[in-house]
């Protein structure tokens, strides 16, 4: 009887998967610093932009709690589940990439305060233009 060998799996993270990681990480660190006010915030990015991508993120992040009026769930960094906030920032951002105004304007309006749906969007879209200046290809 011969052993058969073992079959080799891919066991790296998917491109879905690192962005989310990176979400929860980015995430992690926001609750650590200052909730930030969305006009404020929005006038900072216009203004300035932001010179890095995980800046970037963790601006977003730290503002979805002040635009959704409540706290935003997310898993520690490496758990298997999502959350609904972790699914609908991995589709808002899809959507965004893939120039989906429907979805686009579904995803903000169905959960972001009318006066914050700029800054979140901006931000969002930033986040997706750094990822595809630095290669990134997530979804």
């Amino acid at each position: 009887m011969t052993a058969r060998p073992a079959q080799m799996t891919d066991t790296s993270p998917t491109p879905r998967e690192l962005c989310l990681e990176r979400a929860r990480r980015c995430a992690a660190q926001a609750r650590l610093g200052r909730r930030v006010d969305g006009a404020d915030l929005l006038d900072v990015v216009r203004c300035h932009g932001c010179p890095l991508h995980d800046e970037t993120l963790s601006l977003l992040l730290r503002l979805l709690p002040h635009a959704l009026k409540r706290r935003v769930v997310f898993h520690r960094p490496g758990a298997t589940e999502t959350t609904f906030d972790e699914d609908w920032l991995l589709r808002l951002f899809e959507a965004i990439r893939l120039n989906d105004a429907d979805t686009i304007s579904f995803a903000l309006g169905s959960r972001v305060t009318p006066t914050l749906r700029p800054a979140v969007r901006t931000l969002a879209q930033q986040v997706i233009e750094r990822l595809d200046r630095d290669d990134l290809e997530l979804f």
